[in-house]
C-alpha cells in the first residue's frame, strides 16, 4: 500500500470496528447469539488484515461485516425521515426547555410603557409609498416590523362597536367582524382613523375606507427567567408577570403584564406628581426614575381617577411577599395603582432585551 492507499484503508477500519461494537452493544440483548460471535469474529479478522496492510482480505470483511450487521439490527423503513423527525423534536424539546426555564420571548402588545417600549402604534397614512409595495415592502417589515394597512367596510349598511382588546376595537357589519388597531384611535393619531364614531353605530358603504395608516408591531424582548431565581428583584427593573391572582376585574386572567417594578416589600407607596414617594422619600434613582422625571418624552408619576392613588395622601402598603409595578407611560397604563402589588411567584423575571424589530429601541431594556 501507499501513503494515500493506508490513509484510506485505516479510516474505513476504525468506521467499521466502531459501528460494528455500537450495533452489538445496542443490540446484544434481541440479535441472535450466532450472529453476534460470527460479527465478533469477523471483526478480529479485520484487525489482522489492517495489521498485514491485507487489501483483498479487508475488503473481503467489509462485504462479510455488512451483511452480518444488517442481520443483528434490519435497517428501518424512511431512515431519512426518521432522522430528521428524531432531530426535529430534540430541537423543540431544547427550544421549549430554554423558553421555560432560562429565556422566554415575549410581545408588547400595549403602550402602557411607552416610550420605553412599544406596543402597537400606527401613523397616519393616505396612500402606499415606495416603500409598501413588494419585495421593498418585505424589508420593511422583516427590519422595522411596519407593514401598510387599509381597512374597508366587508357591506354596505350599519357598522356597530361591539369590544375593546389589548390591540384592536372590534365592530361588527352586516354579520362580518371589522378590527381596528387600537393605535389608529389615539389622541395624537386619529387623522389614521376616518371612521371617527369609535364607540357607536354608523352607516357606511361596501369597500368604504374605515381606516389606513402604517401600523408598528410591537416591541419583541426576552425576559430571563433565571435571575429571580439567585437574585431578589430590584426597584427599576421592567418585570413580566402572570395576572392569575390579580383580583382586579379589569385586569385579564392568565395573562402576562410589563410593567416596571416600584415597589419592594414591606414598602408604603404614594405619588405625588410628578415624583414617586417610597416611604416618604422622593425616588429619583435608579437611572429609569430620573430619566422618569427629566425626559420630556416622560410626564412622571400621576393620580388617576378610579385608582387607590387618586390623591397625595393616598398610599398602597406593599406586603412581605409583594412587588408594585407601574407602567412608564403613567397616563395610560392599567398598573398597580389600580390592581395593587403582585405576589412574588407571579413574577415572571426581568426583561433585559429588546430583539425585534431593529428601531431605536433594540437593544438592552433600560
Amino acid at each position: 500500500m501507499n501513503f494515500f492507499e493506508r490513509r484510506k484503508y485505516r479510516k474505513l477500519v476504525e468506521a467499521l470496528l466502531h459501528d460494528a461494537k455500537h450495533a452489538r452493544g445496542m443490540r446484544e440483548d434481541v440479535a441472535d447469539a450466532g450472529d453476534l460471535s460470527r460479527m465478533e469474529a469477523i471483526e478480529q479478522k479485520l484487525r489482522k488484515a489492517w495489521k498485514a496492510r491485507d487489501a483483498e482480505t479487508i475488503d473481503a470483511c467489509v462485504v462479510e461485516l455488512g451483511q452480518t450487521r444488517e442481520k443483528i439490527w434490519p435497517p428501518r423503513k424512511y431512515p431519512g425521515w426518521r432522522e430528521n423527525i428524531e432531530m426535529f423534536i430534540v430541537v423543540l424539546a431544547v427550544a421549549t426547555g430554554i423558553r421555560t426555564y432560562f429565556i422566554s420571548p415575549f410581545k408588547i402588545p400595549t403602550g402602557s410603557m411607552q416610550p420605553t417600549l412599544n406596543g402597537i402604534t400606527a401613523v397616519a397614512q393616505t396612500g402606499r409609498s415606495l416603500m409598501d409595495y413588494f419585495p421593498l415592502n418585505i424589508g420593511r417589515f422583516i427590519l422595522f416590523g411596519e407593514h401598510y394597512v387599509e381597512i374597508r367596510a366587508p357591506a354596505s349598511g350599519e357598522i356597530n362597536y361591539v369590544q375593546g382588546g389589548e390591540e384592536y376595537y372590534t365592530f361588527a357589519n352586516q354579520g362580518s367582524s371589522v378590527q381596528i388597531p387600537k393605535a389608529f384611535f389615539d389622541e395624537t393619531n386619529r387623522s389614521a382613523c376616518i371612521f371617527f364614531r369609535y364607540f357607536g353605530s354608523d352607516v357606511v358603504e361596501k369597500g368604504q375606507l374605515l381606516a389606513a395608516g402604517c401600523v408598528r408591531t410591537g416591541d419583541m424582548i426576552f425576559v430571563d427567567r433565571v435571575r429571580y431565581n439567585f437574585l431578589p428583584p430590584k426597584r427599576g427593573e421592567v418585570i413580566v408577570f402572570r395576572t392569575e391572582h390579580i383580583g382586579d376585574p379589569r385586569v385579564q386572567k392568565n395573562q402576562h403584564y410589563i410593567k416596571r417594578l416600584v415597589g419592594l416589600p414591606g414598602e408604603t407607596i404614594q405619588v405625588n406628581p410628578p415624583y414617586l414617594i417610597a416611604d416618604g422619600k422622593k425616588i429619583e434613582t435608579p437611572f429609569p426614575f430620573h430619566r422618569l422625571l427629566t425626559d420630556p418624552r416622560y410626564v412622571g408619576y400621576t393620580l388617576p381617577t378610579g385608582s387607590r392613588l387618586e390623591k397625595a395622601e393616598d398610599s398602597i402598603k406593599i406586603g412581605p411577599n409583594e412587588f408594585l409595578p407601574f407602567g412608564d407611560n403613567t397616563r395610560s397604563s392599567l398598573d398597580g395603582r389600580y390592581f395593587g402589588p403582585v405576589l412574588r411567584n407571579d413574577l415572571l423575571g426581568p426583561a433585559f432585551m429588546v430583539f425585534w424589530p431593529f428601531t431605536g429601541r433594540w437593544g438592552l431594556v433600560r
